[in-house]
C-alpha cells in the first residue's frame, strides 16, 4: 500500500499500510444482532468491502462481491461488507444486490464511523477494498476504480501472494507458554478416571448450552469434587502462575472458571473448531486459557492458533499450553486413539468460579 499524500490541515487518517492493524469494531448486521468483527474472522485472509449506501456504486460492488464469492472463498478468503446508511436501507441494497441473503456478513454502519478508520489512498466516496491477514494486519487496499475491477484486482492479488500456512510440526510461533511437568502423571491419571466415571455430551463452555457439532464435537467431564477441583487449583498456581508472571507479566490477582476434562476420540472425529474464549457476556472476565493434556497415546488433537501461521502444538502428557484468550485457536481432529485434556482459565476475581 501507499500512503496517502495528506494536507498539513487535514486530520484524514493516513492510509493503511500493509501491516498496520486494523481497527475492530462493533456493529448490527441485516438481522439487527450486534457482532464484534474479531469475532467473526476464522483465521483466513479477510476481505472487508466498505461502501455508502447511497452511492450507486454501492450495489455494484455488493453483488460483484456476491458473484464472486465462491471464487473468492476457494482462494482462502473470507468476506465481509460494511455499508454505511440507515438498517433497513442497508438491507434492502444488500439483499437486492446478491439476489437474497448475501454470502457473507453484511454490517451496518449507521454512523458512516466505521469507513474513516479504514482509509485507502485513493478512495472515492468511502468505496474501497481492504485485504488483512488472518491476524487482522492490512495486508492491501484497492480504491479508485470500477467496483468490478477493484474486485477483481483483490482476487489476482489473492492468487499471486497469498499462501495459506501449512500446517507443519513447527514455525513462526503463536504468542504461547508451554509448561512441561505442570501436572504429574498420577494426577493425570486421577482425571482421566473421573472422567471414566462421569462424562457427557457438552455444548460449548460460556457461550451455548447447544451441542453445535460443526463447532465442536467431545465428551466431557466437570471436575464437582471439591477436594479435586482445590488440587487442581493449587498445582496451577503453583506450577502455571510462576510462568505467566515471567512470560506476560500477569500477576493477578484472579481465580479460575472452574475445570473440565475434555474426551476427543478419533472413532467420532471429535474436535473443536476455531474460537475465542472471552467473547461472550459469560466469558469476558477470562485472561487466560489453560489446556493441559493428561496423555500423549493419540495422533492428531493438535492445537492450532491460525492468526500466527500453520504451527501445530503437541504437548506432553503433564504439560500445559498457556494462552491469551482472545487468541484464535482450534483443537485438531483426533486421528487415533483419544486424548484427554483439561481445560481452565485465569480469571477476573469477580467473575471467577472454584477455589483459587
Amino acid at each position: 500500500m501507499q500512503s496517502a499524500t495528506t494536507a498539513t490541515t487535514s486530520t484524514t487518517p493516513e492510509a493503511l499500510e500493509r501491516g498496520d492493524r486494523v481497527a475492530n469494531f462493533v456493529l448490527a448486521d441485516l438481522k439487527g444482532a450486534f457482532r464484534l468483527f474479531y469475532d467473526l474472522t476464522q483465521g483466513g485472509p479477510g476481505l472487508v468491502a466498505l461502501c455508502d449506501g447511497a452511492d450507486p456504486a454501492a450495489q455494484t460492488l455488493l453483488a460483484g462481491m456476491s458473484a464472486r464469492a465462491a471464487a473468492l472463498k476457494a482462494l482462502g478468503a473470507e468476506l465481509f461488507a460494511v455499508v454505511a446508511g440507515a438498517p433497513e436501507r442497508v438491507a434492502a441494497l444488500a439483499r437486492d444486490a446478491a439476489g437474497g441473503e448475501p454470502p457473507f456478513p453484511v454490517l451496518v454502519d449507521a454512523e458512516a464511523k466505521v469507513n474513516r478508520v479504514y482509509p485507502v489512498a485513493g478512495e472515492t466516496r468511502g468505496l474501497k477494498l481492504v485485504l488483512i491477514d488472518p491476524n487482522q494486519r492490512a495486508l492491501a487496499g484497492f480504491a479508485g476504480a470500477a467496483p468490478e475491477a477493484l474486485i477483481d484486482d483483490a482476487r489476482a492479488w489473492l492468487e499471486r501472494h497469498w499462501r495459506a500456512a501449512a500446517p507443519v510440526a513447527g514455525g513462526r510461533p503463536a504468542p504461547i507458554l508451554l509448561v512441561p511437568d505442570a501436572f504429574d502423571p498420577a494426577l493425570c491419571r486421577a482425571l482421566i478416571d473421573a472422567w471414566h466415571g462421569d462424562h457427557a455430551e457438552l455444548g460449548v463452555s460460556g457461550s451455548t448450552d447447544a451441542l453445535l457439532y460443526d463447532r465442536k464435537k467431545s465428551q466431557d467431564h466437570v471436575v464437582r469434587d471439591p477436594d479435586m477441583a482445590r488440587r487442581i487449583s493449587r498445582t496451577l498456581n503453583r506450577r502455571i502462575a510462576p510462568e505467566v508472571l515471567k512470560a506476560f507479566t500477569f500477576k493477578g490477582p484472579y481465580g479460575f472458571d472452574g475445570h473440565i476434562v475434555l474426551g476427543y476420540d478419533a472413532g467420532r472425529r471429535d474436535f473443536f473448531g476455531p474460537h475465542r474464549d472471552n467473547m461472550s457476556p459469560r466469558t469476558r472476565h477470562r485472561r487466560f486459557a489453560i489446556s493441559l493434556n493428561l496423555n500423549d497415546d493419540f495422533e492428531g488433537g493438535e492445537l492450532r492458533f491460525s492468526e500466527y501461521g500453520g504451527a501445530l502444538y503437541r504437548m506432553d502428557a503433564g504439560m500445559a499450553c498457556v494462552f491469551s484468550c482472545s487468541l484464535l485457536h482450534e483443537a485438531m481432529p483426533v486421528r487415533k486413539g483419544r486424548r484427554f485434556v483439561l481445560t481452565t482459565f485465569m480469571c477476573d476475581p469477580t467473575g471467577s468460579q472454584g477455589a483459587r
